[in-house]
This record gives C-alpha cells, structure tokens and sequence, in this order.
C-alpha cells in the first residue's frame, strides 16, 4: 500500500478531483465562518450575549433538525439539483441577518440560516466515495483524511479571521465574506455533474432509512456525533466570549489559530500512517484526549 503522502497525490491526480476538492474546500471556511461569525455580528450589534447565543443556538439547532432532511433530498435527487437551491437560500438567510432590524428578526433569520447551510464537506466525501468505489477502495482511509486536513484548515482560517475582523469591529464584514465563500465554492461544486454520485432510486431509499434510523448501532452514532459537534461548536464560542470577557478581544484570534494548527498537525500525521489497532480504539483514545484537555480551560486565569 502506497505511503499516505504518495496516497494524497495520486487521489488528486483522479479525474476531476482537484477540482470538486479545492471548490469544497473554498466553501467550506465559508461555513466555519458562519457559526462564529453570528457570535461576533450580533453581540456588536445588540451587546447582548444573549441574542448572540440564541441566534447561533437556533442555526446550530436547525442544522441538526433539518440537516439530515436536506441530506435525503440530496441522495434522491443528486447534488447538482438541491445544492444551488441550499446555496441561495442559505445565502438570502444570512441577508436577512444583515438586515435586520431587531434581535427577534436576526434569531429567526440565522435559524433559516442553519436549516438549508450545504454540508459542502459531506458532499466532497460522498464524491470521494463514489469515484474510489471497486479496486479503488483502499483508497478511502487517505480520501478522508484529506478531507480531514480540508476541516482543519478550514476552522483555522475561518476562525482566525471571524475573530480577527470581529475584534478590530468588521464584524458584519466577515458575514459578508463567509456567505461569499459559500456562494462561490457551493456554486461552483453543484457545477461539477461530473463526479457528483448518481441520485438514489426514491423507493430503495426509504427502505434503507428506515431500517437504518432503528438501529442501536445508528442511534449511537448520531449520539456520539451530536456530542463531537458541541464540543467544536461550542469551543470557538466560548474563547470569543473568554477573550471578549476579559476586555481582549484580540487573544482569541491567536488562541484558536494555535488549537486549529494542532488539529491540522494531527490530522496530517495520522494519514501518514496505517493504524494498526482497531477505530473503535483510536476513538477512544481520541475522545479521552480531547476530554482531559478540555478540562484544563477552565483554569486558564486569563485570556493571554
């Protein structure tokens, strides 16, 4: 088996790779502005902590309700139809933010928001999946890595420049720019019918889901990846408003550039390997690190 990083050129060199990748990948630090960018734009806007967690509370909230609904119509119809639709509302969701008026109508518009967000990274693995299928698929493993290093990069520049813009007062600005990347980088993807996976026959579907949706096995994993996303959701949330309680909004910037650039370390170095011990192990061992790490922040006795 090829080492990883020989394993990373030879996926890009797929037909039509390189460029559903790199377009996900534009509109994925989109997405990782949006959440956080919410926090910063209306906490300016109103001084109030919270409509800013009520707001992204109800984005975060509708993404999970709705999410997995959008992602149905996205098998049965394909990405080429549903995503310039997700897109658009998406984008005309975040206008509404901008513009309005009161707290009410911001908590609302952002909650549409999270409802129609396209799940570009899903979208790209699904790709990945699709065209690595047969022979190809001990390719996987380094696919999805990649697409983990994309994550990473994507939360450390979005991140880092949501805070940035927030602490200097450009906070609308960086709304602005996040629903720009999501256009532009979404737009662009539903554009690829190339390497987009064929839509799921409607029938077939159903029955799969709702089989799969009673199974212990599923309802585990939904749990446990619930809980994986409140722990990143709600780490970017809680330096901004540490930084911002502290009178220095300018230190989460560097704080979570630093917790992002290890993310990217790590994801880098795991795909450079084969892992020899079962991913239920790995998991463990990953969820109990980030665990006691987490447990440290509460002593921290300042933001710098």
């Amino acid at each position: 088996m090829p080492h990883a990083a020989t394993g990373y050129r030879l996926l890009l060199r797929t037909p039509g790779a390189v460029a559903f990748f790199l377009t996900a990948a534009v509109g994925r630090v989109g997405v990782a502005m949006t959440g956080l960018g919410l926090v910063w734009l209306l906490h300016a806007r109103t001084g109030s902590y919270g409509t800013a967690g009520l707001a992204t509370s109800g984005f975060a909230l509708a993404e999970a309700l709705i999410g997995p609904h959008l992602a149905r119509l996205v098998d049965r119809f394909g990405q080429t139809r549903v995503l310039p639709f997700s897109v658009l509302a998406h984008g005309a969701a975040i206008a509404g933010v901008l513009a309005s008026a009161t707290p009410a109508a911001a908590i609302i518009a952002a909650t549409c928001a999270g409802a129609v967000v396209p799940q570009l990274g899903a979208l790209s693995a699904a790709r990945w999946a699709h065209l690595l299928r047969g022979d190809r698929a001990d390719e996987l493993p380094t696919a999805f890595s990649l697409e983990s290093l994309a994550n990473a990069t994507a939360f450390l520049l979005g991140s880092v420049l949501v805070t940035s813009l927030g602490a200097v007062g450009d906070a609308a600005l960086a709304s602005t720019i996040a629903v720009a990347l999501i256009l532009g980088g979404g737009g662009a993807l539903a554009a690829q019918s190339r390497t987009a996976p064929p839509p799921a026959r409607e029938h077939a579907e159903r029955a799969r889901t709702g089989r799969t949706l009673l199974q212990p096995t599923f309802l585990l994993l939904a749990l446990l990846n619930l809980a994986i996303g409140l722990y990143f959701g709600t780490m970017g949330v809680a330096v901004s408003f540490f930084a911002l309680s502290h009178g220095i909004p300018g230190a989460a910037a560097p704080i979570i550039a630093a917790s992002s650039l290890s993310g990217l370390l790590s994801g880098w170095l795991y795909g450079l390997r084969r892992h020899p011990a079962p991913a239920r192990r790995q998991l463990v061992i990953a969820t109990a690190y980030l665990t006691g790490a987490a447990l440290l922040l509460p002593l921290a006795p300042s933001a710098i």
